[in-house]
């Protein structure tokens, strides 16, 4: 059996639109009619996996399967992801893969409520297992301004052609792979993604301010205004972070007339 921190899933909820058109409470909201979007983020160390060599081929082989069942209160299956990946290495970029992180995600749309996740993972060439089940909440619609969560970046890959426009992870045709675990390793330098969707029936302009925490003591702060929304009324960012040791809180405030937000991101340097 796998430790139980080589499997990790969060559902990120994805910010309120408020119009038709995890293991943690990370989300961005985006409500499409009655129901919430959101994102399935199942983040895996490659270097949890066994690696079997192939001298004959220079290649080293890791295979892992993937399992989430995501069930609403009566346990109700409502979404589920699964995928079966088997990956020959050559063995030059072994060591490479292996201080890397697999990271796949899934697109949710819940109504609102209370779900849990169960995620589970084989390691063919091990023979091992990992599981993991957590709850997480769909929100309900609500008005005024919104803030998706804060996440973590783990790196920027090239967006899928042609580009799902109402995708929140796609920014500047880039799409963002999140970053699940706050631990961050020598010389990273970290950046923090985030969507703010403007209220339309308010006539300001939202402004944003970005402090930084470290060990709960404020550092430093920055307000700014907004960019205009894209063709979907919301406002995708993305701002660096500083780190120094110990704990690292970046906290995000967007105001909008008399409506705020706020979220944070908290994070640590290894």
């Amino acid at each position: 059996m796998l430790p139980e921190e080589d499997l990790s899933a969060r559902v990120i909820r994805l910010a309120r639109l408020g119009r038709a058109r995890g293991f943690s409470r990370e989300r961005f909201e985006r409500d499409l009619a009655a129901a919430s979007e959101g994102v399935l983020v199942i983040e895996v160390p490659a270097k949890a996996l066994t690696a079997t060599a192939d001298p004959e081929r220079q290649t080293s082989r890791i295979h892992l399967s993937l399992l989430a069942l995501v069930r609403d209160e009566r346990g109700t299956v409502s979404d589920r992801f699964s995928l079966d990946a088997p990956y020959n290495i050559p063995n030059a970029k072994l060591r490479e893969v292996q201080a890397s992180l697999i990271t796949y995600t899934h697109p949710l749309r819940l109504p609102a409520g209370r779900y849990t996740v169960e995620t589970a993972m084989i390691d063919h060439e091990g023979r091992q297992s990992s599981a993991r089940v957590a709850e997480f909440l769909s929100p309900e619609p609500h008005t005024g301004i919104a803030l998706s969560s804060a996440i973590l970046v783990q790196r920027v890959d090239p967006a899928g052609s042609p580009q799902d426009a109402v995708d929140p992870l796609v920014f500047q045709g880039n799409r963002v792979v999140p970053l699940l675990a706050g631990r961050l390793g020598p010389g990273m330098k970290p950046a923090v993604y985030f969507v703010v969707y403007p209220d339309k029936t308010s006539a300001g302009k939202p402004e944003l301010e970005v402090e930084f925490l470290s060990n709960g003591h404020p550092i430093a702060s920055q307000k700014a205004e907004l960019p205009s929304p894209d063709a979907s009324g919301a406002i995708p960012m993305m701002v660096g972070a500083a780190v120094l040791p110990g704990d690292c809180e970046l906290r995000l405030t967007v105001k909008q007339g008399a409506g705020t937000a706020t979220e944070s991101v908290h994070y640590s340097l290894e």
